[in-house]
């Protein structure tokens, strides 16, 4: 009889031993009794930060999370940008992201007909977003627009004239004006300076080059003019009056200079 009660007692000594190490495992077991059914305790698994996708229609998608779209014209004379740079406003941040989704990888095959002359290098166009992360700087010159050495090529042509009209003031549109060699009336009122509805219309850039809107576009073949002089030996169109105004081709009016004889 002895032997079998301590062969009991034996037995349940390891049975309570065993549901001890057990509880162990269980979280506040062993510190709070009855809360024995809590689930245990797992390890945290730290995910990776993501880098932010750069990609046009994932940026178009995720467009409430860019916060700012900021704007530095880059020059050979000011190679940081520190004479123009500009935020984009709210309303064109959706426009431009919604163009550039719209643009597709540069084809190698695609003609570059585009013959008029630049003055800057690079437009560098950087987004930042909600959770202070900073995306790759884009890189826009005529219609491409380049990141991480990817290009995207805009095949209607605009997407240069349309950025830079999105600068805020009239100084900063003279030095796009000049950027971008305006020197026809189409482009100075794509950029959005100041026109006047006469026959013809007329567009005033900020330092008051006046463009006419004519017919007799610049061609690759176009003798190009830079003064009164040049407009009037070329046989281009005179404007009566004192003193006299020379239109060249793109409409571009050159007032003469005063001569002394």
């Amino acid at each position: 009889m002895k032997k079998l009660i301590v062969t009991l007692f034996t037995l349940v000594i390891t049975l309570q031993l065993a549901t001890a190490i057990e509880t162990k495992k269980v979280y506040g077991a062993n510190y709070f009794p009855g809360m024995e059914e809590f689930p245990t305790i797992r390890s945290v698994e730290h995910k990776k930060e993501l880098q932010p996708d750069f990609k046009p229609e994932n940026l178009l998608q995720d467009q409430n999370k860019i916060s700012k779209i900021h704007l530095k014209l880059i020059t050979r004379e000011d190679p940081e940008g520190k004479n123009l740079q500009w935020d984009m406003a709210l309303p064109s941040r959706h426009i431009f992201l919604s163009r550039f989704a719209s643009m597709g990888k540069l084809d190698t095959n695609i003609k570059d007909d585009d013959i008029w002359g630049r003055s800057y290098d690079y437009l560098e166009i950087t987004l930042k977003r909600t959770d202070g992360l900073t995306l790759p700087p884009y890189k826009l010159f005529k219609n491409t627009i380049t990141v991480n050495d990817v290009k995207f090529y805009d095949t209607a042509k605009d997407i240069e004239t349309w950025v830079f009209s999105t600068v805020t003031n009239y100084k900063q549109l003279l030095i796009v004006s000049k950027a971008l060699n305006v020197d026809n009336f189409k482009r100075c009122k794509a950029l959005g300076n100041l026109t006047h509805d006469t026959d013809p219309r007329q567009c005033i850039l900020p330092d008051n080059t006046t463009f006419l809107e004519v017919n007799t576009e610049i061609k690759p073949d176009t003798i190009r003019t830079f003064n009164f002089d040049d407009c009037f030996a070329n046989k281009n169109p005179l404007i009566a009056g004192f003193p006299r105004r020379c239109i060249a081709p793109g409409g571009r009016i050159y007032t003469e200079s005063p001569k002394v004889y």
